[in-house]
């Protein structure tokens, strides 16, 4: 956390309100919390074995920690789980089973939903079918949750490279380039705020190098922040995820902690880039290149603490 110190100011409240961007937020001070708002307002999450219809929905942002919260749920009792890697996925299955869960036609099954990169929408595009979701829960009385994570700016940049251009396994990355774990290689091929582009503007625009005719501006950030803000009842961290998200799920899902196990996506290679071959230069600059999603890191944490 400590390199984190040397990222940008927190977003500004007085920003949002000056630029008209509509917010749910509140000053950090005045924060709620979320996922209870979202559970107690309606009826609580029961446990899974008394088959109570509900939805859970999982924005899958790359190299967070997904993996582990597939592998959690996807054979659990009473759970649907629906994984979204292409908009095939999310057209033809995904949104079939919502709608059905919200409208109590899910035979006392949880919907679980994760929305995971490639073709399939963005949260700026998924944020008028979230608020949407959201209404339609309240008014049939269904459970619902909406979560996200993110990960240290710094972790994610190393874990990216490695998976995607050291590794390049079962032809995942096959649109990366192939490349040896040098220094040299990481600093060119480090994407500039690759958390905020993702959400922004979703998986696709992950693919090949960044385009410097199209950057990612502080305001398509703040616009992102805002929507995470209205639609998400949580979002977690992968440094945390254990400590923090894994507990929330358990307890929404009334399943035992120690069920929950910690998984790699990524096979390990023989050789991979380590934070110790990054070097104080290094650091610098890939903080550079992160100072929005650092900003959206650290300010989100303060408001789902």
């Amino acid at each position: 956390m400590d390199r984190l110190k040397q990222s940008t100011k927190h977003l500004s409240w007085d920003y949002l309100k000056d630029n008209n961007l509509r917010t749910t937020a509140t000053k950090p001070a005045e924060t709620k919390q979320h996922w209870n708002e979202c559970t107690i307002s309606q009826k609580r999450f029961h446990p899974l074995s008394r088959k109570v219809e509900a939805l859970i929905f999982f924005l899958h942002i790359p190299k967070t920690g997904g993996t582990t919260i597939r592998r959690s749920f996807r054979k659990m009792k009473g759970v649907d789980y629906f994984f979204a890697r292409h908009k095939t996925d999310y057209n033809n299955k995904a949104l079939p089973a919502i709608r059905n869960v919200l409208e109590n036609k899910n035979e006392n099954n949880t919907v679980f939903v994760e929305v995971h990169a490639n073709s399939c929408p963005h949260l700026l595009e998924l944020r008028q079918a979230l608020t949407s979701w959201r209404e339609t829960a309240r008014k049939n009385g269904v459970p619902i949750f909406f979560f996200t994570m993110l990960r240290d700016p710094v972790d994610f940049a190393i874990s990216y490279f490695n998976f995607f251009h050291v590794q390049q396994i079962l032809g995942v990355g096959a649109h990366s380039e192939r490349c040896a774990p040098t220094l040299e290689n990481f600093l060119r091929l480090t994407r500039s705020n690759p958390q905020c582009e993702f959400l922004s503007r979703g998986g696709t625009s992950l693919i090949g190098a960044q385009s410097p005719a199209n950057p990612l501006t502080e305001r398509d950030c703040r616009v992102v922040y805002d929507a995470i803000r209205e639609t998400m009842d949580w979002v977690g961290t992968t440094e945390k995820m254990t400590d923090d998200t894994l507990l929330v799920l358990s307890n929404l899902t009334s399943s035992k902690r120690s069920s929950f196990k910690t998984y790699n996506g990524a096979t390990h290679v023989r050789e991979e880039l380590g934070m110790k071959d990054i070097g104080e230069s290094g650091l610098k600059i890939v903080l550079a290149r992160s100072s929005f999603d650092t900003t959206l890191y650290e300010q989100l944490q303060i408001d789902y603490a």
